[in-house]
């Protein structure tokens, strides 16, 4: 923010005062990376996996200059070497603070996939026994503001 004072020409009571405002950017993103070390894989007892982890979220706090918003969070963990499975996750949520241009109650909805395929006795007795299992969801939640609030997108009554 700037703040620029001028005296006006002519009148010796006219000051100009000039203030410009920027918007810090409504976008974030955040990147995580991860190893594990497992003692015990199902290449037999004592010999090591490693494990990798991704993980990346994008969200937006005001999409198209609403007041809105959307969020995208990603992760997947796969194994490099002596392996056990894998699993990947993807998560979307959408939410409205102001549902119905309302000061009162909000919006929350998204959209969830999995997917898993671990080996479940990796080196004991049952070698090759597997875990498999997916699914995806979709879930909504209306809410209602307590207390005191301030948005200001959309509309003037606060």
């Amino acid at each position: 923010m700037t703040v620029q004072i001028y005296l006006g020409r002519g009148a010796p009571q006219q000051v100009i005062v000039v203030i410009n405002v920027s918007e810090r950017a409504p976008l974030t993103t955040a990147l995580a990376a991860g190893a594990l070390w497992h003692y015990s894989t199902q290449e037999g007892p004592g010999r090591p996996a490693y494990p990798q982890t991704l993980a990346a979220r994008v969200t937006d706090h005001d999409v198209w200059g609403t007041g809105k918003t959307l969020d995208l969070a990603l992760i997947g963990g796969v194994s490099v070497r002596g392996g056990t499975g894998q699993e990947y996750a993807a998560r979307l949520q959408y939410t409205d603070p102001r549902l119905l241009d309302s000061t009162d109650f909000l919006l929350n909805a998204g959209a969830c996939y999995t997917h898993a395929n671990l080996n479940l006795f990796p080196g004991g007795l049952q070698v090759g026994a597997t875990y498999q299992n997916g699914g995806a969801e979709i879930d909504f939640a209306i809410g209602r503001h307590l207390g005191t609030k301030n948005f200001s997108h959309g509309s003037d009554r606060d």
